[in-house]
């Protein structure tokens, strides 16, 4: 959803967010504020931002092991 996946922005979202369940419920104001938070460019509104990051492919994981990708993903960033 952002262009870097090693910007600043992108890693503090996934450390917010580590989990597809975690972001699931987050919306266009809750998206704006967490980037105007961290400093985001704004050259990608929350909406758009949002429609990315919704129309990403589901990944393959279990959901029964939802911790574990958790834990992978923030121990990746």
């Amino acid at each position: 959803m952002f262009a870097n996946v090693t910007s600043e922005i992108a890693l503090a979202f996934l450390s917010r967010y580590p989990t597809p369940a975690s972001a699931a419920r987050l919306g266009e104001r809750r998206m704006a504020s967490f980037c105007a938070k961290h400093g985001y460019s704004g050259r990608r509104p929350a909406a758009e931002l949002l429609t990315r990051l919704r129309a990403a492919p589901a990944g393959v994981t279990a959901d029964t092991q939802p911790e574990a990708g958790r834990d992978a993903v923030l121990a990746l960033v």
